[in-house]
């Protein structure tokens, strides 16, 4: 949605609210525009009246999101380990990767980091790791990332680089067709946030690879 969507959006979660005999104040209007800004307004709109429907409480945005036809979590998270298996095996450690996803960097970050999970032995990788993945993936995309999180996953090469007092290379950015991320930055903005730290742009992988194949 675009902000000239707010008055149309308004007007439908306060209808909403009052179908199921909620509070709607500013407050709320807020938190279901960041949870849903990602939607069209025709979208929004069709959930609103499918909750209306089927729903026997006053629905939280993440349902609304389902009912938009939006993935759940769960299923995001599934697609989310495809798109990171895949690119684990075509690209390897020596790489530093950005996903367009910054939960998925988020959540390599906390599970040991990008050298860590490039390494691990297929067994521990296929069976363990994958599990670890889709819970911790599911936990940081409903409680949000930090910009420190979801930075770039550091490959050997530029970890070499900067021990050495050389500059760092031009991450591979990882395209994964996911949707953005409710209440995060676009990955184009934080990718301008980093570039004005760093400089240079980010090295597109899609000449590399296509990781949604």
């Amino acid at each position: 949605m675009e902000a000239g969507d707010r008055p149309a959006f308004a007007q439908a979660i306060t209808a909403l609210a009052a179908a199921f005999r909620a509070e709607s104040d500013e407050a709320m209007l807020e938190g279901y525009w960041w949870a849903l800004d990602d939607l069209s307004i025709d979208d929004v709109r069709k959930a609103v009246r499918l909750a209306m429907r089927q729903s026997k409480f006053m629905p939280a945005a993440v349902e609304l999101r389902e009912l938009a036809g939006g993935m759940s979590p769960a299923s995001r998270a599934i697609h989310a380990w495809s798109i990171f298996e895949k690119t684990v095996t075509r690209v390897g450690a020596y790489e530093t990767v950005d996903f367009d996803d910054p939960v998925i960097n988020a959540t390599v970050r906390n599970l040991g980091g990008w050298q860590r999970v490039c390494d691990m032995p297929a067994e521990e990788f296929d069976k363990w790791f994958r599990r670890d993945f889709e819970r911790v993936y599911q936990a940081l995309f409903q409680t949000g990332v930090s910009p420190d999180a979801a930075a770039p996953l550091i490959g050997i090469f530029d970890q070499e680089n900067c021990l050495n007092g050389y500059d760092q290379r031009k991450p591979l950015l990882i395209e994964t067709g996911l949707p953005k991320v409710p209440g995060q930055l676009g990955h184009a903005q934080a990718s301008q946030r980093r570039i004005a730290q760093r400089g240079g742009e980010p090295k597109s992988i899609g000449q590399v690879i296509d990781a949604q194949q």
